[in-house]
């Protein structure tokens, strides 16, 4: 679309401030293309995607977008309109040496590199890859939960996608998505990549993995999704890196551990990839029986290997390296593996519940299954923080039926079910309660906006369509 034809169609004040940018930017490029992928917010079913099981995202109209136009080579080129990340290049390759740790530009790196070697294998003929110059923009609140960084993943893809005419099915390219944003130095597991794929309008999404199966479900009439911003940063670099990698690695660690006490009886489960695979054999009844022979305290890596039958140089080298010259460091507290099951394995119990609630109507039960998601994410899993228990009572105190924290944890966002008639009401009640008597007065969280922009970081949210070219 020729760049002025595209000002005059797209009237949203993002998609016309990320146009005149490009056009800023590069002045003699008149045909444009316009990529999009939304965030997305995790209504249930928090850190379980990475073991197997099946969560509940819903995309949300919060979203990236990049202007682009194709290269004759394999050299990207791209500006961010927040001026706070600088212009990147670099050239498309099987092996993209990285930028710095925490450098925005990674996020454009891992999809490249991801969508390379994937080409490699299959269409020697369209290697090497085609790059691009484009302009990137966005609204999704970084570091909030809300999936920005995926999001970002997932728009670049489409593009290398679309310039090399790859014509990538979404199911396929969601996995390589969420496997290419390993670059980065995050082990996720593919929900915030597939959310931001497959959203749909009416709702909510069930989706499970290995292959990944997306139902769409759709939302009764009459509620609505508040998200809210803690204020807090959810980083995914340093300790906040090493807290997210930590709960990810201590449930491989208790895979390890459940298939050595059920080698014996159930040898298949043996070989299953995931907790999921190895629980649907075992079967939810059975559990409990191998389940409480493990300590309830934290581990030391002497106890885990002698409880899973490896040695200790095994368990560094297969579970604990996170790329090559880097190693998880033991944590002081040792590995908490049953509390992190225990939230796991439960928190798999509620999303089923959940669909099937939505499904009927009763809301009243989601709410509830909310809030217990919410108490075992901050007891069992502890990626709550002070911030946002403080959000979740003021939430609570204004009406909202059920709240919970939405996100890696450790700050970001909140999500709260309400109904429809009552949202403005209880995101002004909980603008003056937390923004204005509490995060504004905070030395240590992100500036509170005027109420005049107080959307940017509580709203009722619509589900959003998902990712690909406009």
């Amino acid at each position: 679309m020729n760049i002025d034809q595209a000002l005059a169609t797209y009237k949203n004040p993002r998609t016309q401030a990320l146009l005149n940018a490009f056009k800023m930017r590069f002045p003699n490029e008149k045909e444009v293309y316009i990529a999009h992928a939304p965030g997305r917010v995790n209504l249930i079913g928090e850190h379980i995607d990475y073991n197997g099981y099946g969560v509940m995202p819903m995309a949300v109209n919060r979203e990236i977008e990049v202007c682009f136009v194709p290269n004759d080579t394999s050299k990207v080129e791209i500006y961010d309109t927040f001026k706070e990340n600088p212009y990147r290049e670099f050239h498309i390759s099987g092996n993209i040496e990285p930028f710095e740790m925490g450098d925005w530009g990674n996020y454009i790196k891992a999809p490249c590199q991801a969508l390379f070697r994937w080409t490699e294998k299959r269409f020697e003929d369209k290697i090497p890859l085609k790059g691009f110059k484009g302009v990137l923009v966005g609204d999704i609140p970084p570091a909030a939960g809300l999936s920005s960084s995926s999001a970002i993943v997932v728009c670049i893809g489409c593009v290398i996608d679309f310039v090399n005419n790859l014509n990538i099915e979404k199911s396929e390219l969601a996995d390589l998505m969420a496997r290419g944003e390993m670059y980065v130095g995050t082990m996720g597991g593919g929900m915030d990549q597939s959310a931001s794929l497959f959203g749909h309008t009416q709702g909510p999404l069930r989706i499970m993995f290995k292959p990944i199966r997306v139902e769409q479900i759709e939302m009764p009439k009459g509620y609505s999704f508040i998200i809210a911003n803690s204020m807090r940063k959810a980083k995914k670099s340093g300790q906040a890196r090493f807290n997210f990698n930590n709960r990810s690695i201590t449930c491989k660690l208790g895979l390890v551990i459940f298939k050595n006490l059920i080698k014996e009886d159930y040898p298949d489960a043996t070989l299953a990839p995931s907790l999921r695979r190895m629980q649907k054999i075992v079967g939810w009844e059975n559990m409990p029986k191998y389940f409480d022979k493990i300590p309830k305290s934290g581990l030391t890596l002497e106890e885990i290997a002698y409880l899973s039958s490896l040695s200790e140089s095994d368990i560094r080298e297969k579970y604990l390296k996170l790329n090559e010259t880097e190693y998880l460091p033991i944590p002081s507290e040792g590995f908490k593996i049953y509390d992190r099951l225990a939230h796991v394995f439960r928190e798999a119990k509620r999303v089923s519940a959940t669909k099937k609630a939505m499904l009927v109507g009763d809301m009243e039960a989601v709410a509830r299954y909310m809030d217990e998601s919410h108490a075992s994410c901050r007891d069992l899993y502890e990626i709550s923080c002070p911030e946002l228990e403080r959000l979740i009572s003021c939430l609570k105190n204004a009406g909202t039926m059920g709240s919970r924290l939405t996100g890696a944890g450790w700050g970001g966002c909140t999500v709260s079910l309400v109904k429809s008639e009552d949202a403005e009401r209880i995101i002004e009640e909980v603008w003056k309660t937390y923004y204005v008597d509490y995060a504004s007065k905070a030395d240590d969280l992100l500036p509170v906006p005027s109420y005049e922009n107080k959307e940017r970081v509580i709203f009722a949210c619509l589900p959003a369509e998902g990712a690909g070219i406009r």
